[in-house]
């Protein structure tokens, strides 16, 4: 006799399935090398999720582990099921489609597989949101093979892109370094039942969650998420090649999206267009095309820092140069100091930091003035963009977002255009390196900016990150160039 549960599974009468005690241990455990990548709190939190899962597993009396994927795992999940290939998935058999409510699709910084620390890509997560709904599937992973295929999942969700370290709160508690966070939530099956089931939420104190780390109320724009799916990431492990471009990722997620006759995020799709406008055939990724796009600001994790106040207060990190002459301008200067600095790196002065064990960004910063003459920097084409309503304007000129090229870290070369009497503070900012006067763009758009007339001062900062507002706060965890004190930058 057999009796079959709500969720369609067949299980011998009187007979509980289930996974011995032994088993649930060694995966509450995790592996000994992942488990001492976790804090003492963090492996409670597995713990105490692991045995929730078991607790309503054996109150279903299903003979399966139900894992909610709602992303790429809910297409590509063969190797999480055991199955050879996903052509071997049957849903009924392997998967049931479900709908979680009380969700929304949310968004995390991809350092690893979709990104890089230097220009981060983004992935997908789930957060609560009340009202929300998210639409998903339930892996079924069978008992027989449930204790390797749950630990294996486990280490993936929890270790996996666990590279960024979290700076300690504001009263110094540690924060998590995670990327997701375990969990057992309510999900609703086809058939209108409910099963418990373990997803992967974003974790509230990781360094990655996108809707956090912008600190300003603008928050996550789709400018600024354009930045992250615009990243190119993937790496090579034992011959085998994981992860890749983050535009590839959402491109492929959307169109389940569509096949499965769900509706795109419009923040998502938005944020897609925008990125995939902005790549050029080339490859190249030009950034004045995502206004307000950035890396994370200094603010992240509630970081209080002169700079991080003054740089909350502007709308956009990088401004768009006025005019479509001043846009050509930036962009034949950009050119000219990526020569210009590709060069200064192959050259003597960085051999000779290199054989003196010197930081490249010291020696760099000494030489930048005469490396700006020779770029034939002209710093008039910044003049109009002082003249917003802040009276400030940003650019990134060049960044350095490959660190096996050589470079001693991470470091980029950015311009501002401003008022000096406006903003004072600028000229005291510590990365600093050369200063120019511009002539003022003529007529009522300067006093409309409220400057009071003369010339825009230019400045140009060498900063020891992606693009001078990241603060070096969150570095590489292996990085060996990274100071034993945080520094702003």
């Amino acid at each position: 006799m057999t009796v079959v549960a709500a969720t369609g599974v067949a299980t011998a009468a009187g007979k509980r399935p289930g996974l011995s005690d032994a088993a649930w241990e060694r995966i509450a455990r995790l592996p000994a090398a992942q488990r001492q990548r976790l804090s003492a709190s963090e492996r409670a939190t597995v713990a105490g999720v692991v045995r929730e899962l078991r607790r309503r597993v054996e109150a279903a009396g299903i003979d399966f582990v139900p894992v909610f994927g709602h992303w790429s795992l809910r297409t590509d999940n063969y190797r999480e099921l055991g199955r050879a290939s996903q052509a071997d998935v049957q849903e009924g058999r392997d998967t049931l489609p479900a709908r979680i409510a009380g969700y929304g699709l949310d968004f995390v910084a991809s350092t690893e597989y979709r990104g890089r620390p230097q220009h981060p890509g983004a992935v997908a997560s789930i957060a609560p949101l009340p009202g929300g709904q998210v639409s998903g599937t339930v892996l079924k992973l069978p008992f027989d093979r449930a204790e390797e295929l749950l630990s294996v999942l486990l280490v993936r969700e929890i270790g996996a892109e666990a590279d960024l370290r979290s700076p300690p709160d504001a009263d110094g508690r540690p924060r998590s370094s995670l990327m997701y966070r375990p969990a057992v939530r309510p999900v609703t099956l086809g058939d209108g039942s409910t099963l418990h089931a373990l997803l992967f939420e974003t974790h509230p104190e990781g360094p990655k969650s996108l809707r956090r780390v912008f600190g300003d109320a603008a928050g996550l724009t789709a400018g600024r998420l354009a930045f992250f799916i615009a990243a190119e990431g993937g790496f090579v492990r034992d011959g085998r090649a994981f992860g890749g471009a983050s535009a590839d990722y959402w491109r492929a997620g959307m169109q389940r999206l569509v096949d499965s006759g769900d509706t795109p995020d419009p923040l998502l799709a938005e944020a897609f267009r925008l990125a995939a406008e902005s790549r050029a055939a080339d490859g190249t990724l030009s950034l004045d095309a995502m206004a307000g796009a950035a890396v994370p600001r200094a603010t992240w994790h509630g970081h209080r820092g002169w700079l991080a106040s003054a740089e909350a207060r502007l709308h956009h990190v990088y401004a768009r140069p006025a005019g479509a002459d001043a846009l050509a301008g930036h962009r034949r200067l950009q050119d000219a100091m990526d020569a210009v600095l590709a060069g200064w790196q192959a050259g003597e002065a960085a051999q000779r930091a290199r054989a003196g064990g010197a930081d490249l960004r010291a020696a760099l910063a000494g030489d930048l003035p005469a490396l700006l003459r020779e770029a034939g920097f002209d710093p008039s084409v910044y003049a109009p963009s002082a003249q917003g309503p802040d009276g400030y304007g940003r650019h990134l000129l060049f960044s350095e977002s490959d660190a096996r090229a050589g470079m001693q870290g991470l470091y980029s070369v950015q311009v501002a255009a401003f008022d000096a009497r406006r903003h004072p503070a600028a000229l005291a900012h510590p990365a600093l390196c050369a200063v120019f006067e511009a002539p003022r763009a003529a007529g009522g758009e300067a006093q409309r900016g409220g400057a009071p007339g003369g010339s825009t001062t230019v400045a140009v900062y060498l900063h020891r990150d992606i693009d001078g507002v990241s603060g070096g706060l969150e570095r590489p965890a292996h990085d060996p160039f990274t100071p034993a004190a945080r520094i702003l930058h």
